[in-house]
């Protein structure tokens, strides 16, 4: 399996607005750049999810 690298934010919808943005980076170890987005949104369960860059190590 591959490396990814992901640069992302996370954050909830409240009253149709983004309410605690969060911008973090996390390497994950999957079979491709969508499976590594998948697993990226399964740890921030309830929160939307906004991919800003992947490499691949």
């Amino acid at each position: 399996m591959a490396k990814f690298h992901v640069t992302y934010a996370y954050y909830k919808i409240v009253n149709g607005r983004a309410t605690g943005k969060t911008s973090t980076s996390r390497t994950v170890e999957a079979t491709s750049d969508f499976m590594a987005v998948e697993i990226i949104k399964g740890k921030h369960s309830g929160y939307e999810i906004e991919i800003r860059k992947i490499e691949q190590k």
